[in-house]
């Protein structure tokens, strides 16, 4: 965080700091998940379970404002899409660079931080949606920075976010039958419609769901047998792996993954003394 705190050293003023509307949604959202998940409803192709717990929740909200207000969501707890009411407002939201800074090393520092996160995000992501694939194919790692280095380019230059693969944005795909990289396109169109046209709407969804849909996709990915296999593997293969988890955790991802590979880079080395070529 910009505070330079994390989840952990933040729990404190957190925990007070509950709301209870947002508490609830998120419980009902993951508990929708779940059930989801056990039953026949999984089969309902057209209407998968996010979909159901994102609708669910909105109307939910606004039943909240009507019958207790107290349990309402509002301002910094919904989405947050500008609403462009005109041609000149869309035009306004597009930011081109100031290429006056461009000697800054602050504006480079930041750049190449960017730029590694999310490279290191996006492989990541794309390791875990191999795994998820029931067909098992071998996607190009080359190509995959190759286009997010092209479109993270053009997405500056008109003031956009960086471009980053996704493992929820995957896993959804993969549930719903994808099969080709069409499914990624489509799904890019259709968020890009979604925000072009509904804006008001989608402001409506409050963010608690949401963190619920990724709390539970993330433990389906990171399952708890996960860390038995890393375990089955051995001292030299665990501890890489437990240290760096906590290290993410209590830092970021760019210095987690640092320490990660420093740590799994020693227990190889170590491994190759003990038993030479």
């Amino acid at each position: 965080q910009p505070n330079a705190e994390t989840t952990f050293s933040s729990l404190g003023t957190a925990l007070e700091r509950i709301h209870p509307g947002a508490l609830l949604l998120s419980a009902l959202a993951l508990v929708l998940l779940i059930v989801w998940d056990k039953t026949r409803l999984k089969k309902l192709k057209l209407l998968p379970g996010p979909l159901a717990v994102v609708v669910l929740a909105t109307v939910l909200n606004a039943v909240f404002a009507a019958v207790a207000p107290s349990l309402q969501l509002t301002n910094g707890h919904l989405v947050s899409l500008p609403v462009a009411r005109s041609f000149e407002e869309l035009s306004a939201l597009f930011v081109f660079p100031d290429w006056s800074v461009i000697g800054n090393p602050d504006v480079w520092r930041f750049a190449v931080t960017i730029g590694v996160v999310a490279s290191l995000e996006s492989l990541l992501s794309l390791s875990a949606t191999n795994r998820i694939d029931p067909y098992r194919r071998e996607p190009s790692t080359n190509r995959e920075l190759v286009a997010q280095g092209i479109g993270n380019s053009l997405s500056g230059l008109v003031g956009g976010l960086p471009v980053t693969g996704v493992i929820v944005r995957s896993a959804a795909n993969v549930d719903a039958g994808a099969r080709t990289k069409w499914s990624a396109i489509l799904h890019g169109a259709l968020l890009l419609t979604a925000a072009l046209t509904i804006p008001a709407v989608l402001n409506l969804v409050p963010v608690a769901p949401l963190a619920a849909i990724l709390l539970y996709t993330g433990f389906k990915l990171a399952h708890p047998r996960l860390l038995k296999h890393a375990w089955s593997q051995g001292l030299f293969q665990f501890i890489p792996f437990v240290v760096t988890v906590v290290a993410i955790l209590l830092t970021d991802l760019l210095v987690g993954i640092g320490v990660g590979l420093a740590v799994g880079l020693t227990f190889v080395l170590i491994e190759h003394l003990r038993a030479p070529c």
